[in-house]
């Protein structure tokens, strides 16, 4: 990858510098001013829009964020629903289930987001409804956790 400076900058920016000269891609709004959204924010916006409750789920993009959504929900509580991330692509390993289990019993997540997607981190090997996966749909059932999905891929082959 060629060196660039890439950036995130404020009020919805990415930037870059190229041979001396700065570019930016208006990527998020403009209110986005420090790329954060502060669960305070959040929650002005679901009063002003008369939401009660708000479901928190995150792609790998972001990070682990288990246990900041853990914390934002217990600190507002009533107010998030919190779900569990775990490396879908290696979802048939131990450390994995135990992630998923730590993160409803002790972290007290609502459901799994599973986005079909990171299987690509993978190579695109595995499916869905592969066998190897078996243990991990059985401790979503005895969880008695929703499932909630990102079935969107950019697979082009």
């Amino acid at each position: 990858m060629p060196d660039v400076d890439f950036r995130v900058g404020w009020y919805g920016q990415l930037e870059c510098t190229v041979d001396g000269e700065d570019y930016y891609m208006q990527w998020y709004p403009p209110s986005l001013a420090e790329m954060a959204g502060r669960p305070e924010l959040m929650i002005a916006y679901m009063d002003y829009l008369g939401v009660d409750m708000a479901v928190l789920q995150h792609d790998h993009i972001y990070g682990s964020l288990n246990e900041y959504m853990s914390e934002q929900a217990q600190r507002y509580p009533g107010r998030f629903i919190p779900l569990a991330q775990i490396r879908e692509w290696e979802a048939d390993q131990p450390v994995q289930l135990a992630r998923l289990e730590h993160a409803v019993k002790t972290l007290g997540m609502r459901g799994l987001y599973f986005e079909i997607e990171a299987f690509a981190f993978a190579g695109w090997v595995d499916h869905l409804d592969d066998a190897k996966f078996e243990l991990l749909w059985d401790l979503v059932r005895r969880l008695d956790i929703a499932s909630f999905w990102y079935l969107n891929t950019c697979r082009l082959d």
